[in-house]
C-alpha cells in the first residue's frame, strides 16, 4: 500500500498538538487540522473561508492585510520565518498567548501560508505565579524585618536605655559628695544588681532573636528534633502546661518548607506565651493517607477578628503566608474567651 506526500502531510498537521492554519495570498482560512480547531474553538467547517484576521486582536486584524500585500510586493518579513508571541482571539471573544511560526508554500502558481500556534497560556501563567511568589516573598521578608526591628526598639532598645540610666546614675552618686563611702557602696550595688538583670534580660532577647533568624538543630538534627527542642523551650520558659503528640513521620519537605513549618508553630507559641494567658497547651500531629495535620490550641483569652491590627494581626498573616509558602494551609480559629486553635494542612500531592 502506498502512500501519497499529502496524504501523509495531512495525517501528520492532524496529530499534531500545535494548531496549524493555512491561508491563501488573500488572507482566507483554506484549511486547519484539529488542534488548532481546540485552541481557537471553531470547527473546520466555521474556519474555512473566512477570513483569519477573525483570530487576531487590534491593531494586527486592521493591517494583517496590508502586512501580506507588502509581502507579496516587497518581499518585506515582518513574521514569516521570523516567528513570535501574538495575541489570538478565541470563539468566546477571549484572547490567549500563543508563538506563532510563519512559512510559505507556493503550489501551482499560488501562493499559501501556513501558519502554526504553540498555545502559551500555561507557560504565561506559571511567569505570573512566579512574579507573583516572588513579591510576596519579598512582602514577608520586609513584614518580617518590620517585626523584627519593633522587638528591636521595644525589648532591647528598652533594656539597654534602662541600663544607661542606670551607670548614669552610678556615675552621679560617686560624685555626690554628701554621701558617706558605705552609702555610695550600697547605692553602686542596688544599680549594679538591676544593671546586670537588665544585661541579662538583653542577652536572653538577643539569643530568642538568633533562634529565630536561625532556628537551632533544623538543618543538622532535623524538624523534628527542632520541634521538641522548640516545644520543651517554650514549656520551661513560659510555665504553660503543655501536652504534645507529635507524629514524626513528615511530609517529604525540602529545607525551604521544614523552616516555614517550623516558623509557623514558633510565631504560634511566642504569641500563646505573650498574649493568651493560657493555662494549657496541646500540639499535636497526625501523617495519614497522605494527609499531614498539625495542631495548636491553647485555652487562652482567645480574640475577635476586629482587634488583629498592628504587629499581632501581621504575625497571623505571615503565618498563613508561611503556610502558603510551604505548601500547607494554615487555618486559625478563636473565640474571646475560648482560646485559640491553629491548624497547618498539607496535602501530599499540593
Amino acid at each position: 500500500m502506498s502512500i501519497t506526500l499529502q496524504t501523509l502531510s495531512a495525517c501528520l498537521a492532524d496529530i499534531m498538538v500545535d494548531g496549524v492554519i493555512v491561508i491563501n495570498q488573500n488572507g482566507i482560512i483554506q484549511d486547519a487540522n484539529e488542534a488548532a480547531c481546540k485552541l481557537v474553538g471553531y470547527t473546520k467547517e466555521e474556519l474555512i473561508g473566512e477570513p483569519v484576521n477573525m483570530l487576531m486582536s487590534s491593531p494586527h486584524k486592521e493591517k494583517h492585510d496590508d502586512y501580506i500585500q507588502r509581502y507579496l510586493s516587497t518581499g518585506e518579513k515582518r513574521i514569516i520565518g521570523i516567528g513570535r508571541e501574538v495575541p489570538v482571539r478565541h470563539k468566546s471573544g477571549n484572547l490567549f498567548p500563543a508563538y506563532l511560526s510563519v512559512g510559505e508554500l507556493k503550489q501551482e502558481g499560488e501562493i499559501y501560508f501556513i501558519g502554526i500556534m504553540h498555545d502559551l497560556t500555561q507557560i504565561t501563567e506559571a511567569k505570573q505565579r512566579i512574579r507573583e511568589l516572588s513579591h510576596r516573598i519579598i512582602e514577608i521578608q520586609e513584614e518580617e524585618r518590620s517585626l523584627l526591628a519593633g522587638e528591636l526598639h521595644d525589648d532591647l532598645g528598652s533594656s539597654l536605655f534602662l541600663m544607661k540610666m542606670l551607670l548614669q546614675q552610678s556615675l552621679s552618686e560617686l560624685e555626690n559628695s554628701d554621701l558617706t563611702a558605705s552609702e555610695k557602696e550600697q547605692k553602686l550595688h542596688e544599680y549594679l544588681s538591676t544593671c546586670l538583670t537588665s544585661a541579662e534580660s538583653v542577652i536572653q532577647k538577643a539569643r530568642e532573636i538568633s533562634h529565630r533568624l536561625a532556628p537551632p538543630g533544623l538543618k543538622d538534627l532535623g524538624l523534628a528534633t527542632a520541634l521538641n527542642q522548640l516545644l520543651e523551650k517554650f514549656k520551661q520558659s513560659s510555665g504553660i502546661s503543655l501536652h504534645r503528640e507529635i507524629d514524626e513521620s513528615f511530609p517529604p519537605w525540602n529545607s525551604l518548607q521544614q523552616i516555614n513549618v517550623y516558623r509557623i508553630v514558633q510565631e504560634s507559641l511566642n504569641n500563646i506565651a505573650k498574649h493568651a494567658k493560657a493555662k494549657q497547651v496541646r500540639v499535636t500531629s497526625e501523617h495519614k493517607n497522605g494527609k499531614f495535620t498539625l495542631k495548636i490550641q491553647d485555652d487562652g483569652v482567645g480574640f475577635h477578628p476586629d482587634q488583629l491590627k498592628g504587629k499581632s494581626g501581621l504575625g497571623l498573616k505571615l503565618m498563613k503566608e508561611r503556610g502558603w509558602l510551604a505548601g500547607a494551609q494554615v487555618l486559625i480559629d478563636s473565640k474571646k474567651g475560648k482560646g485559640t486553635t491553629v491548624v497547618l494542612t498539607y496535602e501530599q500531592n499540593t
